[in-house]
């Protein structure tokens, strides 16, 4: 009977300090994403598939990382001064939502976005308007182009 306690008490830490080693991690890993900027969390479709993933609004581009995984590398950015926004007319998983299409060339330090693809986003009204304001605070000189 001591025996089989022990065991399962050992089975129940081991469980809870995973659990908690997780949370920290993730923690961890969406502060060293954001860098201080404005992160939230959408769905991406592109190419066919639709993913998790954290926005990261930037100085110099817009990211999309990987909700689950171990690195803080961005799977997909595009330059800030090129980026368009357009708002799509489709039903969103999650009520209160819009689909969002952004094209514009790759950001340098991002993987390759396939040129006069779009990138869509389903985001929340607040990273909407978050989108939006980060949009028209481009540096001067520059324009932004959307159907919002």
């Amino acid at each position: 009977m001591g025996s089989t306690l022990r065991t399962a008490e050992a089975v129940v830490l081991a469980v809870v300090l995973a659990a908690l080693l997780w949370l920290l991690f993730s923690w961890w890993r969406r502060i060293r994403i954001s860098g201080g900027q404005y992160t939230a969390l959408c769905r991406v479709r592109a190419a066919g598939t639709t993913r998790p993933a954290i926005v990261r609004l930037g100085p110099r581009a817009v990211e999309f990382h990987s909700l689950w995984g171990a690195g803080t590398r961005p799977f997909a950015a595009l330059r800030r001064t090129t980026v368009e926004i357009q708002w799509l007319d489709e039903q969103t998983p999650v009520a209160g939502s819009r689909w969002v299409r952004l094209t514009g060339e790759a950001a340098p330090r991002g993987p390759r976005v396939p040129s006069g693809e779009g990138i869509d986003v389903v985001l929340s009204p607040g990273a909407g308007r978050a989108l939006r304001a980060w949009q028209e605070t481009l540096p001067p000189g520059h324009s932004f182009s959307t159907d919002l």
